[in-house]
């Protein structure tokens, strides 16, 4: 189910809350508690058949809040610590009571009595709180990971996992991989902010459109997915039946990394893994960290363009490295042609490095017979991490690829 924000602060774009979630990430500064600020002041309008009552639970003024939402709900915000567990356990069953109440002795006693860090775990009874009422809300929270030690972070996702699956709307802006991991699952519940850009956000059918598009250009690439005379038949099926499920599985573990970084290297398979390893963690640790860059490993060929695609759309800038195998095979000489136009058409957000025929080659570390594909990534690990053989070759490899997202930011 949508749920749609018409903005104000982004003129002619609606933002959407997929499945009555929407978190919002983005480098410091980008604007994430402003972002907040407009959705509390209706800037953000949520359109429903609803009516949702806006709880705001913002940084900026949190003490106001709490003592305004504390005061509404238990009529004193002195008495709350006497007041909460006669609330609590008049509005759960007994078990349930109990649970939630196990918690906040054991929350206190995890922290410092100091007022930052209590002042979470009263953020954490609110919410459970907010459980127990059935007017419909939109709750609006900022950073609810601050000062919180990571036991109370996951009560507190848990909790809005709770109010999310009761029909209310939950929009947190963090800078935690703990709660983004907690909370996603789906590519549409992420909000990406950037001050060049503003807020960028998938738009799932223009996505699959991109990709039909792509795929649909070579009779070759289609025959990735069917066996049928009706070649695109078996894309559209993907399209239709998997994609959100594909690229919400694919990037769980990654997303919140990917969402931060100026650029993203896709590497085709296990043995670039092993490569960039080294170079992030030997060669050039600096270069990684400085230009904000982020490795991800793909499944082959044909899942590369789902990758890239997807990161684009998302204005993420990438560089894809692939084997050309010579191409002899029509399929891999197809692929090669499709990843050229690409690059020709969206040169400030994408750029091919193709390794001719394979990276062992690039690199001139080929052993004097074949190897097995389980063997391609011990060869790079023996060269690399164990023996610093081929250090200087990985170094003028970083370069060529650090040229090419120079290049892409000054075409920006």
């Amino acid at each position: 189910m949508r749920t749609r924000l018409e903005t104000l602060y982004t003129p002619n774009k609606d933002i959407h809350i997929y499945e009555g979630l929407l978190m919002v990430v983005g480098n410091h500064g980008a604007g994430k508690t402003e972002f907040l600020n407009s959705v509390i002041n209706k800037e953000y309008r949520i359109i429903s058949d609803k009516k949702y009552r806006i709880v705001p639970l913002l940084l900026t003024n949190t003490f106001v809040t709490l003592t305004t939402i504390l005061n509404e709900v238990l009529g004193d915000e002195e008495n709350w610590t006497e007041s909460y567990p006669a609330y609590i356990r008049k509005h759960y069953s007994k078990k349930e009571a109990e649970s939630i109440l196990s918690r906040i002795p054991n929350a206190v006693d995890l922290l410092p009595n100091v007022v930052n860090e209590l002042f979470v775990v009263k953020r954490l009874i609110i919410i459970e709180m907010l459980l127990c009422i059935s007017d419909k809300m939109a709750i609006v929270i900022d950073e609810p990971e601050l000062a919180g030690h990571p036991m109370i972070v996951r009560d507190i996702c848990i909790a809005l996992r709770q109010l999310q699956e009761k029909g209310n709307i939950v929009i947190v802006a963090t800078n935690s991989e703990t709660v983004v991991s907690k909370l996603f699952e789906d590519i549409e519940q992420l909000v990406r902010l950037e001050k060049k850009t503003g807020i960028i956000q998938v738009d799932i059918k223009k996505l699959e459109n991109e990709i039909l598009t792509f795929f649909k250009k070579d009779i070759y690439l289609l025959r990735q997915f069917s066996n049928s005379k009706y070649l695109d038949k078996g894309l559209n099926n993907v399209l239709m039946n998997y994609t959100r499920v594909y690229l919400s599985s694919i990037f769980r573990n990654t997303m919140f990394n990917l969402l931060h970084a100026d650029g993203v290297i896709l590497g085709e398979g296990s043995s670039e893994d092993v490569l960039f390893d080294y170079l992030d963690l030997v060669i050039h640790p600096e270069w990684m960290r400085d230009y904000r860059i982020q490795y991800m490993g793909c499944l082959g060929k044909n899942t590369m363009p789902f990758y890239f695609l997807f990161l684009n759309h998302l204005g993420i800038k990438t560089v894809c490295l692939y084997d050309a195998d010579k191409n002899t095979n029509p399929v891999h000489a197809s692929y090669a042609k499709a990843f050229a136009e690409y690059e020709k058409e969206n040169s400030h957000l994408y750029a091919k490095m193709a390794l001719n025929p394979d990276l062992e080659h690039v690199l001139d570390i080929v052993p004097n017979y074949k190897l097995l594909s389980i063997e391609k990534p011990v060869n790079i690990y023996h060269n690399t991490f164990a023996t610093d053989n081929i250090k200087d070759k990985v170094s003028k490899l970083s370069d060529v690829i650090k040229a090419l997202f120079d290049k892409m930011e000054k075409e920006e």
